[in-house]
């Protein structure tokens, strides 16, 4: 029941030679065997209901020793299914909260949450999934980083973005589609608009989710502008920030010359070796900006020309010293000659000023100075 996570050979040889801890691990091992063990009959027939309920009374008092046992929550989860009522959602909750608290990383306690509140429907209410999101909020706090928590966080925006309950966030209107993160059940996944609201206070409330994860990414970034796991959510709240905002190509353009600005920048100054908010603007950049057939690619141009005027001041503010600033000028330098007309002399100087970044970064880092020659090779610089 000992993590080995950050314990040395000795502690642990200590630890687990301890008589007291080798009792409590065959009590453990017993209790385990018995949950395994217990015949909860037939996936298909007639269920067993005194059994069930000895599952749950023994689950619910080994899992919090060990959230991790994926083969308790199965059990546990069939057990529920054999009662003759819906089970209390309340008491799934107390469990894995409880559990979470124990190990805030483990996968199946988060995901047996999740199924939890997929199978209450009605569950997905404003004021309940609120709690949701401050339990969220709490252990982000605690670890930002934490992306077990990050993707429960998405799944219940999803559910409170009108979505059907399994992580997916409706297509179209003021968000992207997200994939499901649960498997529906055999009549479909439960839509979470139950509460009967009408249009108009369906999209002020979609709006105000929109809202909120927006803030609380802006606050997470500004306490650590290296928490990748927050810039990873706020890429996918860019479609949906950009829409609020009138949408279409110049809204994107818009926001990601607001992100570069107020994110990118300010993170790749302070440490531009750190990854995280290269890979950010890079998807900005690449990705979010990227001009569709109604946008402006001379709007598109002059961003990635301020992008690279952006890092060529770093790179020499650094001295040629940061590998990744040189390789977020060549990113830049490649999608704007990707938008210039050929034959272009403007397009022809960033191709071959690209070329010379990629010179640089082998120079900078050798380990890896065959990828780069092949890059070269590949493209013509």
């Amino acid at each position: 029941l000992v993590a080995m996570h950050n314990t040395t050979k000795t502690e642990w040889h200590a630890k687990t030679s301890d008589p007291k801890s080798k009792a409590k691990a065959v009590r453990y091992r017993g209790a385990v065997t018995a949950v395994v063990g217990t015949n909860l009959g037939p996936p298909s027939g007639n269920a067993d209901p005194i059994s069930a309920r000895r599952v749950l009374t023994a689950t619910a008092a080994i899992l919090p020793l060990n959230p991790d046992q994926s083969t308790l929550w199965n059990r546990r989860r069939r057990a529920l299914n054999l009662l003759d009522s819906p089970f209390p959602l309340n008491d799934e909750l107390k469990l894995t909260t409880t559990c979470l608290h124990r190990n805030p990383k483990s996968y199946p306690a988060w995901h047996h949450r999740k199924w939890a509140i997929a199978a209450h429907p009605g569950s997905a209410t404003s004021s309940s999934l609120d709690a949701e999101i401050s339990l969220t909020t709490e252990f982000l706090q605690a670890d930002g980083r934490n992306f077990h928590c990050w993707n429960y966080r998405r799944f219940l925006a999803g559910a409170a973005l009108g979505g059907d309950i399994d992580g997916s966030w409706p297509a179209g209107g003021a968000v992207p589609t997200m994939g499901p993160q649960m498997t529906a059940t055999a009549d479909g996944a439960a839509s979470a608009r139950t509460d009967g609201a009408t249009e108009a206070e369906g999209a002020a409330r979609r709006e105000a989710v929109v809202h909120r994860e927006w803030d609380f990414t802006t606050a997470c970034v500004s306490a650590n502008f290296s928490n990748s796991s927050a810039l990873h959510y706020r890429s996918k709240l860019l479609p949906a920030t950009a829409v609020l905002r009138g949408g279409g190509a110049a809204a994107r353009l818009a926001l990601a010359e607001e992100e570069l600005r107020d994110v990118v920048r300010p993170a790749a100054y302070t440490d531009p070796e750190d990854q995280a908010s290269w890979w950010y603007g890079r998807f900005l950049l690449a990705e979010f900006a990227r001009p569709d057939v109604d946008g402006s690619t001379a709007e598109y141009a002059r961003l990635l020309r301020e992008e690279a005027d952006s890092v060529r001041e770093l790179i020499e503010v650094e001295g040629d010293k940061c590998r990744w600033a040189w390789s977020g000028l060549r990113t830049a330098l490649v999608l704007l000659a990707g938008v210039l007309h050929e034959g272009d002399s403007e397009r022809k100087g960033a191709e071959e000023e690209a070329g010379r970044c990629l010179e640089k970064m082998a120079t900078l880092d050798p380990s890896r100075k065959g990828r780069y020659r092949s890059i070269a090779a590949v493209v013509g610089g």
